[in-house]
């Protein structure tokens, strides 16, 4: 087998951990060596029997059911993002706020809730959270409790002093590669591409991989009111006033966070990461699981192959 087939399969054998098939131009963006998409599409060509594929889609042979899930999932992704830019629209009138992305959103299911990443201002961290937590939750639609479908789930913040996400990878993690390489910036567009820069360590990873191109109609914008606004909005928010009621943010919630016993803020891992400059809340942390149900299957695929 050569070594651009061995490439594909392990890009689609960790995608089929989330029954996801892939099409040609995913295949190139996601591969792990610098290629063009005419290699891979000559490679393509001649599928060796670990691959099928189905209207344009590839995958593990005898998961061609997949294809059906995927369509189905471009469907609730395209719900989903619709009910995350709704409570966007009113969460961008908030000061501090810098970007706002719908992540770990490439295996929805209509339980689903809709994980967000947020970048706020410098030293605004803690004072960003608790107006963006205050407002969701006014809005019905912050993930709490049994309340999870279609909610949104707020667990990672970080500031413009922490744009560099190397720091919380694992020693080899293709979830959190993945991860980036999905995000969609629905809004702040441009601090996004200021984040994308920060990262791009992830070219070492996957060298094909660029910055998501999101359909306009995604992306939201500012009009002259807004910006108006949020101008005013920064004096005070730059403030000595601001840094006062930053300060008493970051106490209410950390006395919050004190209450629950169960945490693993003090696990010496990157699941949960509490500082001024990120708030990560990742307790069912998976992708050590993922990482070692990727090699299972392909050290099954190499076993079923030699026989």
């Amino acid at each position: 087998m050569s070594e651009a087939s061995q490439n594909i399969i392990n890009t689609l054998a960790f995608f089929d951990l989330f029954n996801y098939p892939l099409t040609a131009w995913e295949l190139w963006r996601l591969s792990p060596v610098k290629t063009d998409l005419a290699q891979i599409m000559a490679s393509l060509k001649t599928l060796p029997p670990a691959i099928a594929e189905s209207q344009g889609f590839y995958f593990l042979a005898g998961r061609d059911e997949l294809v059906a899930q995927r369509k189905a999932t471009y469907n609730l992704a395209n719900q989903k993002n619709k009910i995350a830019l709704k409570a966007i629209k009113k969460l961008r009138y908030l000061p501090g706020l810098k970007m706002v992305a719908v992540c770990n959103n490439f295996y929805y299911t209509a339980t689903s809730d809709i994980d967000i990443f947020i970048i706020s201002q410098q030293q605004r961290l803690w004072l960003t959270r608790l107006l963006v937590t205050g407002l969701t939750h006014l809005l019905g639609q912050r993930r709490h409790g049994r309340k999870i479908a279609n909610r949104l789930c707020l667990s990672f913040y970080i500031s413009e002093a922490a744009l560099d996400l190397k720091s919380v990878t694992l020693a080899d993690d293709p979830y959190f590669y993945a991860w980036l390489a999905w995000l969609l910036p629905l809004y702040g567009s441009d601090n996004y591409d200021k984040f994308w820069q920060a990262n791009n360590w992830l070219n070492d990873k996957l060298p094909n991989c660029q910055s998501r191109q999101v359909n306009p109609s995604l992306c939201l914008k500012d009009n002259s009111l807004l910006k108006l606004g949020q101008a005013f909005n920064r004096l005070w928010f730059a403030s000595r006033l601001g840094d006062l009621l930053e300060t008493l943010a970051k106490k209410i919630q950390l006395a919050k966070m004190a209450t629950n016993t169960a945490s693993l803020a003090k696990a010496d891992d990157s699941r949960v990461i509490i500082s001024d400059t990120m708030l990560k809340f990742h307790e069912n942390d998976r992708r050590q699981y993922f990482y070692e149900r990727h090699q299972a299957i392909l050290k099954q695929l190499n076993y079923e192959q030699q026989i």
